[in-house]
């Protein structure tokens, strides 16, 4: 439906049918999923920059889950043996779980630059959003407490920018109210 719709869709250059990718891509392959995190946010940003949806959500994976990690050097349950042995006592796994973050935090920024690339009719396509990106994992248990979010974009012109809002803890439903 979206590639119909650009095809016909009049408008800037940027909102015709993409490249599809030369090479057959193994989509059971973990070391794939850099990859194929990198064309899905190619489609969020299309899909949202060319007006063909308002709202769009994407989940890595289910928590890493079932990801090992190996293009990060890493060869572990991340679930069992990383993100739960990470309450603070292993340091080995708190090292790992780090990298895993840090590199999640690195594919949600490149989200922002592309959809900041993307010049919507006020600014950018980042000025035109928001972006929420949430980690129920934060560290060992799977609590309700200390969850990180972070929100950010421009929210079409409600949300300042370069503002930081600390508000401390809060329970997780209050999130974005005063």
């Amino acid at each position: 439906r979206l590639e119909r719709a650009l095809v016909s869709r009049e408008g800037p250059a940027v909102c015709r049918t993409p490249a599809v990718p030369s090479e057959r891509i193994d989509l059971l392959s973990e070391n794939n999923v850099p990859m194929l995190c990198g064309l899905m946010f190619d489609f969020l940003t299309l899909a949202l920059g060319c007006g063909m949806t308002r709202i769009a959500t994407f989940q890595f994976g289910q928590s890493g889950d079932r990801w090992r990690f190996n293009w990060l050097g890493l060869d572990d349950n991340s679930h069992d043996d990383i993100f739960h042995r990470d309450s603070g006592a292993d340091p080995v796994a708190a090292e790992k779980n780090l990298k895993i973050q840090k590199w999640y935090g690195e594919q949600v920024a490149s989200v922002a630059q592309k959809l900041h690339a993307f010049k919507g009719s006020n600014g950018s396509q980042l000025d035109e959003s928001l972006m929420i990106w949430g980690n129920e994992m934060a560290t060992g248990p799977h609590g309700m407490d200390q969850i990180p979010i972070l929100m950010f974009g421009g929210a079409g012109g409600r949300l300042q920018k370069g503002r930081v809002v600390d508000r401390g803890q809060q329970t997780y439903h209050r999130l974005g109210t005063s």
